[in-house]
């Protein structure tokens, strides 16, 4: 019984981790197309606003 539990505790928690694994890589793909976006402008307020959206996702 314990071993039971055991193994559905190790599978949740492999589960929970891809799923982490899995946001942290939309997250950076999110901030690098952010960086990019920042690169390529020039208005100040744009940059401004990518620069917030950037803290945000780095926050998560």
């Amino acid at each position: 019984m314990f071993i039971d539990v055991g193994g559905m505790r190790l599978s949740e928690a492999r589960s929970a981790r891809n799923m982490l694994d899995s946001q942290i890589k939309d997250i950076e793909g999110q901030t690098d197309a952010l960086v990019d976006r920042i690169v390529e402008t020039t208005s100040p307020s744009v940059i401004q606003a990518y620069e917030a959206r950037i803290e945000k996702l780095e926050r998560q």
